[in-house]
């Protein structure tokens, strides 16, 4: 039907999996329900297994998401943990080091960069 509930994540099996990454706008909003925590994607991979992952807070910027991961996955690449490349990849969209072609946006404005929000396991993925 072209829907993913949090109910349907939850049933899938993602033991043992690293990270999981949803960088679409605001996928990291769960909705409350009454008498219970926040449901939403993030608690859904959890209960399917996953060991982190990487959501987002707001509506991202696609073209600035598509650096922004680039970057990221670079750093993973590169043995960091997985806080540590969140980190660095915020850190160099913040002072303004990222640049894309003849694309001369100005990235450092926390909206292209804070939305992404890492939950769990923060060490380095495991045979990268």
């Amino acid at each position: 039907d072209g829907y993913l509930f949090s109910r349907e994540i939850a049933g899938i099996n993602l033991n043992d999996t690293e990270l999981v990454v949803i960088s679409g706008c605001q996928s990291g909003i769960g909705t409350s329900e009454l008498g219970q925590s926040v449901y939403g994607l993030r608690r859904a991979l959890t209960v399917a297994g996953s060991k982190s992952t990487l959501l987002t807070l707001w509506k991202v910027d696609d073209k600035a998401t598509a650096i922004f991961m680039n970057t990221f996955y670079q750093k993973l690449k590169e043995g960091l943990g997985k806080v540590k490349a969140l980190e660095a990849t915020q850190k160099e969209f913040r002072e303004g080091r990222i640049t894309s072609g003849d694309d001369l946006r100005d990235w450092s404005e926390p909206y292209y960069w804070a939305a992404f929000q890492l939950s769990g396991d923060w060490r380095p993925i495991k045979d990268f």
